[in-house]
């Protein structure tokens, strides 16, 4: 069991706003300079061009907003005391809300097992989304089309194993998608597969239609291996 005096730290925190929008990279930086300008004695990696050891436990999909994120930190020597976090606090944008700091053991890392979702549906698409859950249900195999950046093409992936949850309470659509070595089901094929990122303006690409849908996600928990 971890101790209060560890060298590493998970630090849980919520991501809204604007700061959504970020890749993965600028929101790492992001957090290297709030870590820098709180001058805590953080753990660099070795090299020609070194950088705080921050990692995060999952990487965020560009766009989605989160009540649940979590960032891995390394010092260089043992923090005894959580007050270090106040420090940090103050140096985060706004958007950026840390919750809460925890010691972690210095031989296990943090693996994501789950992750859960959430989304407003607007009253008229809650028929709709009802109706494809029941078609849904009915089916063996749940088949999205993904590109393949390596390849011209697009390859078509059956995702129905990695989904443990996917329902409607009230005006919410709750899915929860499972993670392993091999892969996940993207918040996009969710998306795609229930018909949420069609819009009125035929214009618009399916790419920029999930994108924008994706702005209405907000990822609420992340599951932990023990």
């Amino acid at each position: 069991m971890p101790t209060n005096s560890s060298t590493r730290w998970a630090v849980s925190f919520a991501v809204e706003g604007d700061l959504r929008f970020l890749g993965h990279r600028d929101f790492v930086r992001l957090w290297e300079r709030a870590l820098a300008r709180a001058d805590l004695p953080m753990k660099f990696t070795r090299g020609y061009n070194p950088h705080p050891r921050v990692s995060p436990a999952l990487a965020r999909p560009v766009g989605v907003a989160s009540r649940c994120e979590m960032l891995v930190l390394e010092f260089d020597r043992p923090m005894d005391d959580p007050s270090w976090a106040h420090r940090l606090r103050e140096h985060l944008p706004p958007g950026l809300t840390l919750l809460r700091v925890e010691p972690l053991s210095t031989d296990r890392s943090v693996q994501v097992e789950a992750v859960t979702y959430e989304m407003p549906l607007e009253r008229g698409e809650q028929p709709a989304v009802q109706a494809r859950l029941a078609e849904l249900m009915q089916m063996k195999r749940w088949e999205v089309r993904r590109a393949r950046p390596a390849r011209k093409g697009e390859a078509v992936v059956d995702i129905r194993h990695r989904v443990s949850r996917l329902e409607v309470q009230g005006s919410r659509l709750i899915f929860q998608v499972q993670i392993d070595q091999t892969g996940s089901a993207r918040p996009a094929d969710m998306l795609a597969l229930l018909g949420l990122h069609q819009t009125v303006n035929k214009h618009e690409s399916i790419s920029l239609q999930i994108h924008e849908a994706l702005a209405r996600l907000v990822r609420t928990d992340l599951h932990r291996r023990p």
